[in-house]
């Protein structure tokens, strides 16, 4: 089955809002075997609707609908439906009632404008809304259906788990299915990643492969359709071997991201992590402790400081306060692991000298390396020169990488920090640094 989604709002169009019901309802459609070919946004207008909608059935068999089912003036996507079908809208007195009960359950009385959400396309019939007052609409045209939800994201979740899902899945052949999964590469650019794949981005039919670059690296999706999940499994199985042959280790080996595979090699090592950051925002330890709760990983702790004061290139020797606040942890806790442990933002008092940047983590390096098998990684933010310095230690020895920064903000920051973590990845594995391969 092909559908189409019609997203319903001025406020969408003005930007004042983010679309997130749209990827909700992409999602649960394609597990249910749903093909989602279009997406068109359109904004508080009946004609403009009406077409719109006209439209999605003319290509698809499913057309869903968000927004626009309030009691006021401007949420007009019920007249739309009713001109799009060129029929009458009609008031649903029992509809009216149960909207009155819903009402009284939540301890409030409805305005004169709320019958207005009692009224029907002809020939439609309404979607239960237990969650709120707007109830939706499901209307079927010769075998094809549009089905009106409100634009309130667990409203619309609800109904459409309740409703929807259940009606298609009496709709959908037997045996259809649709399965996705996805690979990540970090550390070469989109289009490399395109130039290795060209041909089964440009030709294969199924499964699909697309490509979705990130600031934590340009995502890989396999998606197909079969008959069964076993099938589905083994279709993704032989493209995504494809894939790997073609770009070898530059392929994360999970489907979680490089921060949760640096975390899993260093569980699989068991050796903890402890990341020290300078102006970077907290984005690594943020990462890193996203990625903790993925694969069960608790031997990471995080020191996060805001961006040195004075010259740019100038760190404080914050080393000296790190050292008293970690010799003052409980010995148990500094050799097991001490996770989420923050400095915080503000500058710290007594700031002496001129210290590079270099220094300050060949200090502080120093102070966390006694602890055996301990890796630590430092980010420092250079403004200056608009770029992130990366520093690794390990008993095993030290490595500096440089990382240039397309912006300041939190995407390229991210970026950086993934590649940082990238980098320590393939020092861990054995793998060739960035940039030799």
């Amino acid at each position: 089955m092909q559908a189409e989604l019609v997203m319903i709002g001025t406020e969408l169009l003005l930007g004042q809002i983010v679309d997130t019901n749209a990827a909700l309802l992409a999602r649960h459609l394609a597990d249910a075997g749903v093909s989602v070919y279009r997406k068109t946004t359109v904004g508080d207008n009946v004609a403009r609707i009406a077409s719109v909608i006209r439209e999605a059935l003319d290509r698809a068999e499913i057309v869903v609908c968000s927004g626009g089912l309030w009691p006021t003036e401007d949420d007009v996507t019920r007249e739309a439906l009713a001109k799009a079908l060129n029929v009458s809208l009609h008031f649903d007195e029992a509809l009216y009632t149960e909207i009155e009960a819903v009402f009284r359950r939540f301890g409030r009385t409805p305005s004169p404008n709320n019958r207005r959400q009692a009224y029907l396309p002809e020939g439609a019939r309404p979607i239960p809304n237990p969650r709120g007052t707007a109830p939706g609409v499901h209307a079927e045209i010769s075998g094809r259906h549009v089905f009106l939800l409100p634009g309130v994201p667990h409203e619309l979740e609800g109904m459409l788990r309740d409703y929807v899902l259940p009606v298609l899945g009496r709709l959908r052949p037997e045996g259809q299915v649709i399965e996705w999964r996805e690979l990540t590469v970090v550390g070469m650019g989109e289009s490399w990643v395109d130039t290795a794949l060209a041909d089964l981005l440009r030709t294969a039919a199924n499964p699909t492969v697309g490509l979705l670059a990130s600031p934590t690296g340009v995502r890989i999706r396999l998606a197909v359709r079969a008959t069964t999940h076993d099938e589905a499994q083994q279709l993704l199985n032989s493209v995504e071997a494809e894939v790997r042959a073609r770009l070898g280790h530059k392929v994360l080996e999970g489907y979680d991201g490089v921060f949760a595979e640096v975390l899993r090699t260093l569980h699989a090592q068991s050796r903890p992590l402890t990341t020290v950051e300078v102006g970077t925002k907290g984005i690594l330890a943020h990462q890193f402790g996203l990625a903790s709760s993925l694969v069960g990983y608790t031997g990471a702790r995080s020191l996060t400081f805001s961006e040195p004061a004075g010259a740019p290139n100038a760190a404080e020797p914050w080393f000296a306060a790190v050292e008293s606040l970690w010799s003052s942890l409980p010995e148990g806790d500094r050799q097991g692991g001490y996770p989420g442990l923050v400095v915080g933002e503000g500058e710290p008092s007594g700031a002496i000298g001129d210290w590079s940047f270099g220094k300050f983590v060949d200090e502080m390096t120093r102070q966390l390396l006694y602890l055996p098998n301990e890796c630590v990684l430092c980010l420092l933010l250079d403004r200056a020169e608009q770029q992130i310095r990366a520093y690794f230690g390990s008993p095993e020895g030290q490595s500096v990488w440089r990382f240039r920064l397309l912006d300041l903000g939190v995407p390229g920051i991210t970026r950086a920090a993934a590649l940082s973590a990238e980098a320590v990845r393939r020092r861990l594995r054995g793998f060739p640094p960035l940039g030799s391969d």
